[in-house]
């Protein structure tokens, strides 16, 4: 399915736009938005994926799914024909690096966010056309304001744009994902093995500190890639801490349904409703233990060589 909708999202080229425009409401001149989101910050093998299901199943929210994905074009268009045809979303905890299926599977949206906030997965100094970031604005206003309902979004992109969103969106709230270097590291390093890609080179999120040529020891670069990125993480949580819910992975996957009342208080403390919903099932727990073998012993390594700290989490 996955390439089915990268197809038909690709091939489009643009015939339904008239149709778009009669959708969308008369847009105002923005420098901000009044929708409250709900931002996960979190690095590439983190479980952001699972920690965003969680949240799309529990909540009652807006979210960006793959069928207002696949019809990007259209965004007003395609949430109106998501409302209408696809059924709520109950998840069944799978995915595939980051895709989940379904046309209600919840969308990391990555061309959405380059499209309309010139964001990238690989860190540039965002300057996004005021046309498009004027339209994007009026469509999470337009949304809020139909809906009643906050908007959650997964994409890993936005642990490098944190400060872009908290001043775009003066309302929102960041849930920081935190997980141990070791075990993101271990599984980035399993992830460029099995991913259709050259195991040497980068994969998926880089900040401006890995922004070169990767060397020959893709142990050292993976390392290097994730304590960038947490570090990052952390240097936003300690500016704008009030703003960001603190979420160990560890304890999400011990007991979600805990951790999804957790985030739910802290939003209403900020003014934020996170209704839960009463047709999903609870949130099973699960242990997740990293398995130890040749990657996390290279990884392990790789750690300390950089850090000095066979313990990093």
């Amino acid at each position: 399915m996955k390439g089915i909708l990268k197809a038909i999202k690709s091939l489009d080229p643009g015939l339904l736009k008239p149709f778009e425009a009669l959708a969308a409401p008369p847009f105002a001149p923005k420098r901000s938005s009044d929708a409250p989101l709900i931002i996960l910050l979190a690095t590439p093998r983190s479980g952001s994926t699972y920690c965003y299901q969680a949240m799309c199943h529990r909540f009652d929210i807006n979210y960006f799914s793959n069928a207002v994905y696949m019809g990007a074009r259209y965004p007003f268009m395609s949430t109106r024909f998501a409302r209408r045809w696809c059924s709520p979303y109950v998840s069944d905890f799978k995915s595939d690096y980051g895709f989940v299926a379904g046309l209600n599977g919840p969308a990391e949206a990555n061309d959405i966010w380059g499209e309309w906030f010139d964001q990238h997965l690989v860190e540039v100094v965002p300057a996004p056309e005021e046309k498009r970031l004027t339209r994007a604005l009026n469509y999470f206003d337009w949304l809020w304001g139909g809906t009643g309902k906050p908007f959650v979004t997964g994409w890993v992109g936005h642990i490098l744009y944190a400060e872009q969103m908290a001043s775009l969106f003066p309302n929102a709230v960041f849930v920081n994902l935190e997980r141990a270097t070791q075990d993101v590291a271990t599984s980035l390093i399993r992830a460029r093995r099995h991913a259709d890609q050259d195991f040497g080179q980068w994969f998926s999120t880089r900040s401006r500190d890995c922004l070169g040529e990767p060397s020959c020891d893709p142990f050292h670069d993976v390392v290097k890639q994730v304590v960038s990125l947490q570090s990052r993480a952390t240097e936003f949580v300690q500016a704008t801490g009030d703003r960001v819910f603190r979420l160990n992975y560890e304890d999400l996957c011990r007991d979600p349904e805990h951790e999804m009342s957790r985030l739910s208080r802290f939003c209403r403390e900020r003014g934020i409703e996170l209704n839960p919903r009463t047709d999903t099932p609870e949130i099973a727990g699960h242990e997740r233990s990293a398995r130890i073998d040749d990657d996390y012993r290279q990884v392990q390594e790789a750690i300390t060589n950089l850090t000095g700290d066979e313990d990093e989490g």
